[in-house]
């Protein structure tokens, strides 16, 4: 069983590995932007992202990844010493809150035990012997990708 996303390539950081050589497995082509055609018949839209020549919209999943990509980015810079992006400051402040938000909404209510992963094993919880209700991922990929507005696959 995966138990985590890689965030090393290499043992280096992965926000110090090129972008061509990080592990793209987490997210979609496309990066979760879809084009939505005659937006306006749809009462129910949020904002829209205009495009040049597309009406586009974001999906919540692949922009919770960038923001736990973002974070994971964030701390590696500060604890490695590497310079970080002009942007961070409030980038991690809307990631936080945005990342909270998500927790909030999907409100998983799975029963959680004696942790399996701690080295310490010091008795908390992991949440790994849990059974939580999911989607499945390859059927979330496929359909996003089916529907993307562009074939970019980047965290960034």
């Amino acid at each position: 069983m995966e138990r985590a996303l890689a965030w090393y390539v290499h043992s280096q950081p992965i926000t110090h590995v090129k972008k061509e050589d990080r592990p793209l497995t987490t997210f979609t082509v496309g990066m979760g932007f879809q084009s939505i055609p005659d937006p306006e018949n749809y009462d129910n839209l949020p904002t829209p992202i205009i495009w040049p020549n597309a009406t586009v919209f974001t999906t919540s999943m692949t922009h919770q990844l960038h923001c736990l990509y973002a974070v994971v980015a964030v701390y590696s810079g500060m604890t490695s010493g590497h310079k970080l992006e002009e942007d961070h400051h409030w980038h991690m402040i809307h990631c936080f809150d945005y990342m909270r938000q998500a927790i909030m909404c999907s409100a998983d209510m799975a029963l959680e035990g004696l942790e399996t992963t701690f080295p310490d094993h010091n008795g908390g919880s992991d949440g790994w012997d849990s059974k939580h209700v999911c989607k499945d991922p390859k059927k979330v990929r496929e359909r996003l990708e089916s529907v993307r507005a562009y074939d970019d696959q980047e965290i960034f």
